[in-house]
Parts: C-alpha cells; sequence; structure tokens
C-alpha cells in the first residue's frame, strides 16, 4: 500500500509540470528599476534610499550633470548615454564609497567627496576609471539626483559623460 501510494504521488508531480523546465523566461529590462551603476549605494551608504532605482526615478527631470572636463548635460543626454554604456560593459562594476555630508534637511541634501570606482570588465582592457563626485538630492515623494557634478582623476571625459 506504502510503495503504491508513493508511485501515485510521484505519477501526480511529474504530470504537473513542477519538476519540468522552464520555457519561457522573462527578460529584465534595463530602464525599468534597474541599472548596474549602483546609485542606490550612494544614499545607502547614509541611511537613506531610493524608492524606485530606475534611471527615470533616481534622476529629476530637470537634472544637470555637469562633468568638469567635458561640459554640462540634461537628463535626457545623460540617461541616454548611461543605456549606452550599460549596453556596451554588461560585466560593468560601479563602486561608490561614502562621502560627506554638506547639507541635509528634510527635503533637500547635498553629498561631496563622493569617490567612486568603475571597472569594466572587459576582457583585455580591464579598464579601470576612478573619480569623485558631488551631488544634489531633493525629496518630493522619494529621492532624486537633482545635480551632479563629477570630477574624473584624470583630465580626460568622465566615462559617465555623453560626449565620452
Amino acid at each position: 500500500m506504502g510503495k503504491r501510494l508513493v508511485l501515485i504521488i510521484a505519477m501526480f508531480f511529474s504530470g504537473c509540470g513542477l519538476f519540468s523546465p522552464r520555457e519561457n523566461f522573462e527578460i529584465p529590462d534595463p530602464n525599468v528599476n534597474s541599472q548596474p551603476f549602483s546609485f542606490e549605494s550612494i544614499l545607502d551608504s547614509i541611511g537613506e534610499k531610493f524608492e524606485k532605482n530606475g534611471y527615470e526615478d533616481v534622476f529629476i527631470d530637470s537634472l544637470i550633470y555637469q562633468d568638469m572636463n567635458s561640459g554640462v548635460f540634461s537628463k535626457k543626454d545623460l540617461v541616454s548615454h548611461l543605456q549606452q554604456v550599460q549596453l556596451e560593459y554588461k560585466s560593468m562594476v560601479v563602486t561608490w564609497y561614502k562621502g560627506e555630508i554638506l547639507s541635509k534637511k528634510a527635503d533637500t541634501l547635498i553629498l561631496t567627496n563622493v569617490n567612486y570606482k568603475i571597472d569594466l570588465n572587459s576582457g583585455a582592457e580591464n579598464a579601470i576609471y576612478t573619480g569623485r563626485s558631488d551631488f544634489t538630492f531633493a525629496k518630493n515623494n522619494q529621492w532624486q539626483i537633482v545635480k551632479w557634478v563629477d570630477y574624473p582623476s584624470l583630465a580626460e571625459k568622465s566615462i559617465f559623460s555623453p560626449l565620452r
């Protein structure tokens, strides 16, 4: 009786698809709530967080991004460039190091000297970029980056720069 019950249960589970391999996998959308630049770790280091991590959520529409070696850019230019870099360097790792809180109010936060390291993990190149950034955040339901001033370590344009 016991062997028969085990056999019936095994047949039941083998036919229900529980042990069958999946045929279709959901492909993640890189524009929705996901990005490899780890912007969330900037706020995590001071006990704050973004509610959502997609580019449209992290950057305010009127964002000002300034690379000290190449100029000032809009959110549209920056996001387009970041998406391109994301596609080109799929194994890229970006690490942000805790900066200094210059000012913190209920709806405004200014962080300075936030150091970063970018390892492109691009095979033979294995390029590493470093620098520091200053960020101004505003909170209207969630924290968003309002202004980002980038100081790449080398005299060339930052990897974040749309002119790169």
